[in-house]
């Protein structure tokens, strides 16, 4: 079993590459979400995986929650891959306080962050993403041989990061206050289909974002209009979405 979280795509897309390799199959966590009765036992001998983004070098609170659904019996093989733009802090350390970690790996992928950062040029997305596929090679050889591993990035002052610095993220940052849609807006509904906490609601076509964000960046970056901003952060700036996302919400549209 590999379970993941995603906005933009890349943790979608590392998953489905492991369960590939592995033999597994992928779940995208958000179609749990609403099933309160919904829970899981992982029994000794079995594997667990889980994929999600780095969020101000912290799992997202959302995936925190989620995994108090879920019981682990002594014994079972319990894995993570977080993938981060750059690094990730003590994101591994504050995981393992909710999932018995046997083996944690991160992963360099392309930055999703635009409310901060600037969209990479699309030659570093391809080499970022071209690394990437090389490393879950290795990554996926580690999770068949039921290897014990701890291969993570947690980049300069990871504690302070994490201990500091993600606390702040969460309490200040974490929101959807700034999000509004421009003129463009042509009431698609896409940014309220593909929020996996379904916090976008519709009102007279345009959306409303309801308070509870996770900021994963799925609705500015897969807007197919690039209606929406965010305060001033985000005008003039690139949206990033991973490439099979965007084929398929073309497809969609």
């Amino acid at each position: 079993m590999i379970y993941y979280f995603s906005g933009t795509g890349n943790s979608r897309w590392a998953a489905g590459q492991l369960a590939a390799k592995t033999g597994d199959q992928a779940y995208n966590i958000c179609d749990l979400l609403d099933d309160k009765k919904w829970c899981l036992t992982v029994k000794k001998g079995e594997a667990f995986g889980l994929v999600f983004p780095v969020y101000g070098w912290s799992p997202p609170l959302v995936v925190l929650d989620w995994l108090k659904n879920i019981t682990f019996k002594e014994g079972a093989y319990c894995y993570a891959v977080c993938t981060c733009g750059q690094d990730c802090g003590l994101t591994m350390n504050t995981l393992s306080r909710r999932l018995p970690l046997t083996s944690a790996f991160s992963l360099l992928m392309p930055e999703n962050y635009i409310t901060l950062f600037k969209a990479e040029s699309p030659q570093k997305i391809c080499d970022k993403i071209a690394a990437a596929t090389i490393r879950l090679e290795h990554i996926a050889k580690a999770i068949l041989g039921r290897k014990t591993v701890f291969d993570v990035n947690q980049g300069k002052l990871p504690a302070f990061k994490s201990r500091f610095i993600s606390p702040i993220f969460n309490a200040f940052f974490m929101n959807d206050r700034k999000f509004y849609a421009t003129s463009n807006c042509n009431g698609c509904g896409l940014c309220a289909q593909i929020c996996p906490l379904k916090n976008i609601e519709l009102n007279d076509g345009k959306p409303c974002w309801q308070g509870n964000c996770t900021q994963c960046m799925a609705c500015i970056c897969r807007c197919p209009v690039l209606a929406i901003e965010y305060g001033n952060k985000t005008r003039g700036k690139d949206r990033y979405v991973f490439p099979s996302v965007r084929s398929k919400q073309e497809s969609i549209l």
